[in-house]
């Protein structure tokens, strides 16, 4: 009898694992396909080109660095990875 209940408890021990794993999988490629995603939309926006300054006294210049900046740190995520 305690034999029995040994091997109900260890299938449904393995039964959990193997739902755990299929979850874990299932996670993993949910987090790849959004990575992806937002590394597609980043790419796209990079592409669109440098902001502009026009040089008026409204504008922030701050900002337009700040805007720069951001801009050209997409295409060192490009240059340093290890798919090109």
């Amino acid at each position: 009898m305690l034999m029995q209940m040994m091997a109900v408890q260890q299938k449904a021990m393995q039964h959990q694992q193997q739902q755990l794993q299929a979850f874990l999988e299932h996670q993993t490629r949910a987090q790849n396909e959004l990575f992806e995603k937002q590394a597609r939309a980043s790419r796209q926006r990079s592409k669109a080109g440098p902001p502009k300054l026009n040089g008026t006294a409204k504008e922030d210049l701050e900002l337009w660095r700040f805007q720069i900046e951001a801009h050209f740190s997409s295409y060192a995520v490009e240059r340093d990875s290890n798919d090109s």
